[in-house]
């Protein structure tokens, strides 16, 4: 994974968890690109 995606992941990570949501994925066309971040 490239350094801005781990940056950006780490982001929405953060703000989901101080909002206490979550987020799911399907994947058929990235596999488990998505997911992995």
């Amino acid at each position: 994974m490239e350094f801005e995606s781990k940056i950006l992941s780490k982001s929405i990570s953060e703000m989901l968890y101080n909002s206490d949501k979550s987020l799911g994925t399907a994947e058929s066309c990235t596999g488990g690109r998505i997911a992995e971040a």
